[in-house]
This record gives C-alpha cells, sequence and structure tokens, in this order.
C-alpha cells in the first residue's frame, strides 16, 4: 500500500456488524497510517457540499480497494511477482486467476488447468496495473486490396 491508494476502513457499527468506508491514504507510518476521509451532503438551498476528515488508523484496519475485473499483481508474499485477473473478494482475500504459458492458448490446452492458474493473495500486497496488450490482426486483407492512398 502507498500513499494515496484508495482504501476501505474497517468500522464495526452496532451489534458487531461491520462496514467498510471508502478512503484515500495520506501518511503511512509502521504502526498507524492517516486516511481522508471525502464525502457529499446536501447542504442548505441544494448545494452539495464536500466534507473531508482525516482519521489515524490502524494496519489491521485498512483494506486496499481492489474491484472484481481489475488486472492486478502481487507485491508481497508467496505469489509476488505474479500478475492475473480479479474474480472474487471475501473480506480481505482476492481470488485471481491468471494464464500460465505466454502467448495464444492451443486448443487442446483450454479446458485444462495446464493453461489457467488460480491464487489468493491479500488485497494489501496487490497493486492494480495495465492489462497485458492483445493484438489481433490478419495477415490478408479479406475484400482484396487495399484502396490507394490519397494525400
Amino acid at each position: 500500500m502507498k500513499e494515496n491508494d484508495r482504501v476501505f476502513i474497517h468500522v464495526q457499527g452496532p451489534e458487531t456488524t461491520f462496514t467498510f468506508t471508502p478512503a484515500i491514504s495520506k501518511a503511512l507510518d509502521t504502526l498507524y497510517a492517516e486516511v481522508e476521509q471525502i464525502w457529499a451532503h446536501d447542504g442548505p438551498a441544494g448545494h452539495n457540499q464536500e466534507y473531508r476528515l482525516t482519521l489515524r488508523v490502524s494496519w489491521e484496519d485498512l483494506r486496499k480497494e481492489i474491484n472484481v475485473g481489475q488486472y492486478v499483481c502481487v507485491c508481497g508474499r508467496l505469489h509476488s511477482g505474479k500478475t492475473g485477473w480479479v474474480v472474487q473478494i471475501e473480506d480481505n482475500q482476492v481470488s485471481i486467476v491468471s494464464k500460465k504459458i505466454e502467448g495464444k492458448i492451443p486448443q487442446y490446452l483450454k479446458d485444462s488447468d495446464d493453461a489457467i492458474e488460480s491464487f489468493k493473495a491479500l488485497a494489501n500486497f496487490l497493486e492494480i496495473t495495465e492489462e497485458p496488450a492483445v493484438f489481433h490482426y490478419r495477415c490478408k486483407p479479406e475484400s482484396g486490396p487495399l484502396p490507394p492512398r490519397t494525400y
């Protein structure tokens, strides 16, 4: 986790219910983090007012904001350096799937565990990263030669 990451603050409500409140990390220390909560509220005469509150919270009460479908890189622990797509989030555990082989997956491996790997990582050890580029091209134009260029 680093400064300006979007995070959730773990808040205990009445009767031991837990909610996660969105915030942005501002200052990091070994025992705590300072986060800024930002929320909007309808003010007088229908004007939307923005409120900001800076809190100091323990690391145990923070979870990095990760969403299903994002492409992530694991930055620590057992799966460090692995990349993949987030397919499920349960509390602080994130399930990720990744290709085991480079390039196009051969037809005979498409339904096999030899092509796809699944693993779990803690949300706070993930970095959102760019998806790998996938290029599709055709060797020959489908409808004949290209038209002449006009300058």
